[in-house]
């Protein structure tokens, strides 16, 4: 457990080197990397979970669950790597959070037949597919025109390439030479082994609970398939430097926060999520420096209104002047919001869901599919999240933020309890946003629920 401390510097050295941690007794304290067992009361199963008087984790070990999962994984990944027989997959278009759970679904499938899940297809609006577009305007007509493109590159980097150039998805499963599916058959032990330990992977076990099994299988896979490929870790690299995320200014503990306007805020009455001002992220966010001795906010958003709104409430709940609040505006997003007020759109509040402006050519989908990886990547990073898990964004970050120690971090959802899929109850019994989406829901593939 993390009750291990190391001796350090005297009270004189502590006095020196003022944004060093409080020195208690002399010494100071190992830094802590709020890890947490997966066991604990309430974890999951409610949208907070804030650990009081429970010891952490060391460094370096992992949760049961969270190594099952790993080691199903690698076994479900060495027999697809026997036989050399390929799937490509396409995920379910909507938003990029949602398509990106989708392709966990659609990953295990294809490891379910023994198969390797390559190549993992471009989301709909960034090949540009004509139906998915005509689709998303029929059920979307409203779209914003005429918005400003001063935040907009004309040719991205990633342009006219696949996947590979953001993602080094599965970068274990490249090291044989892969056989298209239509020219591969696959031995029906190994493919009935397959479908076994794909089923496995999301199942109860001994000491494994069901909603523990299937949250570490998510984790997993979502930690798998978003790997960032060289060219992204560089621009990663440069984010970091441009936000000061570093461990002499962006001190840890440090907490992550996704503050969601936008389309969000028109979505109540199809996922239950309402659009929470500043306060409420604010009270949320001093509730866990109060629990746990936060000292430096990450923040991403689609709206510098958002973000203002924040650092004011912040600030007279107690916020210190020298703790760190690094905000990141997707560029695009956060311009929309903007020129929605400028020019004084009738209805501007209503807010235009953003697949319907990739589908119109209001948005440059390659930018902000690039944003969008890039705050998820750096929120992961933290050592506790503040959100929404009826967002997918939220959920994804995570995810993924218990994949990378394989422990449960401290977390507040202001609404809704984890889960996987989409369209679940919320806690209060009146807003709807229900998990556990349906074969049809992602395209006939899911063999996991």
């Amino acid at each position: 457990m993390c009750s291990r401390r190391r001796i350090c510097w005297r009270w004189a050295a502590c006095l020196v080197f003022a944004q060093l941690p409080i020195c208690i007794d002399g010494q100071r304290a190992a830094p802590s990397i709020l890890c947490f067992r997966d066991d604990l009361p309430g974890v999951l199963l409610k949208p907070r979970f804030l650990p009081r008087g429970e010891p952490e984790m060391d460094l370096g070990d992992i949760t049961p669950a969270a190594l099952r999962a790993r080691q199903l994984l690698d076994n479900l990944t060495a027999s697809a790597l026997t036989t050399g027989c390929s799937l490509s997959i396409s995920g379910y278009s909507w938003g990029y959070g949602a398509w990106f759970h989708s392709l966990v679904d659609l990953v295990t499938a294809v490891l379910a037949q023994a198969k390797v899940p390559q190549p993992i297809l471009l989301h709909a609006a960034l090949k540009g597919n004509v139906n998915w577009s005509r689709a998303i305007m029929r059920a979307w007509p409203k779209r914003l025109k005429n918005i400003s493109t001063a935040n907009r590159t004309n040719v991205h980097h990633c342009l006219g390439r696949n996947l590979s150039c953001f993602l080094d998805s599965f970068p274990s499963l490249k090291t044989v030479k892969l056989r298209p599916d239509t020219k591969c058959i696959v031995a029906e032990q190994l493919r009935s082994e397959a479908a076994v330990a794909a089923k496995s992977l999301f199942s109860a076990s001994k000491g494994v609970t069901q909603l523990h099994a299937r949250f570490w299988a998510v984790c997993t896979l979502l930690e798998r398939i978003l790997h960032p490929s060289e060219w992204l870790a560089d621009r990663l690299d440069q984010k970091r430097i441009e936000l000061g995320l570093n461990e002499s200014y962006a001190h840890r503990p440090r907490l992550s926060m996704h503050m969601r306007r936008g389309d969000s805020c028109r979505d109540g009455a199809r996922s239950g999520r309402i659009c929470s001002n500043g306060t409420a992220y604010a009270t949320a966010v001093m509730e866990m420096v109060s629990n746990f001795g936060y000292r430096s906010l990450v923040v991403t958003s689609d709206s510098d209104d958002a973000v203002g709104e924040l650092r004011a409430a912040l600030a007279s709940r107690g916020w210190q002047p020298h703790w760190p609040i690094i905000a990141s505006t997707a560029s695009q997003s956060a311009e929309r919001d903007r020129w929605f007020k400028e020019s004084r759109q009738p209805g501007w509040r209503d807010k235009i869901r953003i697949e319907a402006q990739w589908a119109a050519g209001d948005l440059d989908p390659w930018e902000d599919f690039e944003s969008f990886l890039i705050d998820v990547f750096l929120l992961r990073e933290s050592d506790g999240f503040v959100g929404k898990f009826t967002s997918m964004f939220g959920r994804l970050v995570f995810e993924l933020m218990s994949a990378r120690f394989g422990c449960v971090r401290p977390y507040l959802s202001l609404d809704a309890s984890w889960c996987f899929g989409g369209f679940q109850t919320s806690p209060d019994g009146n807003r709807r946003f229900k998990c556990g989406m349906t074969a049809d829901d992602y395209g006939g593939l899911n063999t996991t629920r």
